[in-house]
């Protein structure tokens, strides 16, 4: 009995590794595109956010305290850059806890992991668990299959799941090189933007079907993954 008391104490305080209080803003459509602290590309549809310690790849959970919603977001960029705001949503993260209107809202952020399982995909893992330690995740990296999630794209239906974009194709390739494993197919579009003389790499993953893509982005591997019309 102690001994699962330790041990359930010890899984929480791995889930909350950290928290913190104070205002959160966002920020939307003037940034859509442009390359963020990370050298990714700044997605306003994306559940990401932007924050001046955490490393790149950081879960953070964010509740609105005025209404408790809450949003998981991807740390992927660099600020606020006003002191008294902790972090700044992208606009797809403020618009589910309900703060666009506002602007501004008191929130809690807490940590919840570190550039979970290596950075792999967490769909590879059968039973997966994002909140794996080090020593676990080691054991873990020789011993991946697919388990019940096809990723493997057929020529009769080829869903493609977008997990991150960029606007240098040297960023997009190397981002697809470290999540690149046997079994997964992933390529990279490149989208030549009508009204800007830039291009848009993003980094796909192949399915055979929507359910396949479904369960990837139920993994919560990528926040903000989503499917390619």
């Amino acid at each position: 009995m102690n001994f699962k008391l330790i041990l359930l104490l010890t899984v929480n305080a791995s889930f909350l590794l950290a928290q913190n209080i104070g205002d959160a803003s966002w920020y939307g459509k003037k940034f859509q595109g442009k390359t963020t602290a990370s050298g990714e590309a700044f997605d306003m549809y994306a559940y990401t956010t932007a924050h001046r310690t955490f490393p790149f790849g950081t879960i953070l959970t964010v509740t609105n305290l005025s209404n408790n919603k809450s949003v998981d977001v991807r740390v992927n960029d660099r600020g606020p850059h006003k002191l008294t705001r902790i972090v700044d949503l992208s606009y797809q993260a403020a618009k589910k806890i309900g703060i666009i209107e506002a602007g501004i809202a008191k929130v809690s952020v807490i940590q919840k992991r570190t550039k979970p399982l290596t950075q792999k995909i967490q769909a590879l893992y059968p039973k997966g668990n994002p909140y794996l330690t080090d020593d676990e995740i080691k054991k873990l990296d020789g011993k991946r299959s697919l388990g019940n999630f096809t990723v493997k794209a057929s020529e009769a239906e080829e869903i493609k799941l977008q997990i991150a974009s960029f606007n240098s194709y040297k960023n997009a390739n190397n981002f697809l090189n470290e999540k690149q494993v046997d079994g997964v197919k992933m390529e990279i579009l490149n989208k030549s933007s009508k009204t800007k003389l830039k291009s848009l790499y993003k980094v796909v993953i192949l399915c055979d079907s929507k359910l396949s893509a479904s369960k990837i982005i139920a993994s919560k591997q990528y926040n903000g993954a989503y499917i390619l019309p």
